[in-house]
């Protein structure tokens, strides 16, 4: 993670063998003080949920699962829903999901969408697509978001829908 050489043990079996998966002492003391994986990955849904309710208020949490949590509402009067998960089901990439409701009658593609370059290579695979759930949406979907990314990734998306609908 730093950079700096881990503690080396020795060839095994014609293979180089370093100390903790080649992560130096303060590295390896950094992740242990941080808790375990479940516990990380749960710490980081919690601050993209805290990170989306701050930066639009009238947002709430619809459901919060054991390794799930959906949060509902609508921005700027068009009704939202975001699900943000712990981690992904083996062969799946999608984490986070953001839906916006869409009237269009077009299909989207990464083109469409009114995202920063990083986001969009980010995108999971089959995404975007629309789909009908509770009402007609735009789905985008992403296997991580940092927490700024986050925001930027339902800014754009929200961008995106009410551009393709002004489209003829």
């Amino acid at each position: 993670m730093c950079g700096a050489d881990a503690a080396y043990l020795g060839d095994v079996d014609g293979f180089a063998t370093f100390a903790h998966g080649a992560l130096c002492d303060r590295c390896v003391r950094n992740v242990l003080a941080a808790g375990s994986a479940p516990v990380r990955r749960a710490r980081t849904t919690q601050a993209r949920v805290d990170v989306v309710l701050a930066a639009y208020p009238d947002l709430i949490i619809e459901e919060r699962a054991r390794r799930r949590v959906t949060i509902g509402g609508s921005i700027l009067g068009r009704p939202v829903r975001f699900t943000f998960r712990d981690s992904a089901r083996e062969g799946e990439s999608e984490r986070f999901v953001l839906r916006a409701a869409f009237a269009g009658e077009r299909g989207i593609d990464k083109s469409d969408l009114r995202l920063f370059s990083s986001l969009i290579e980010r995108l999971a695979p089959g995404s975007p697509s629309i789909a009908t759930e509770d009402f007609r949406h735009v789905r985008i979907a992403f296997r991580h978001l940092g927490r700024r990314d986050t925001l930027h990734a339902i800014d754009g998306l929200i961008a995106s829908v009410a551009s393709l609908e002004t489209l003829p």
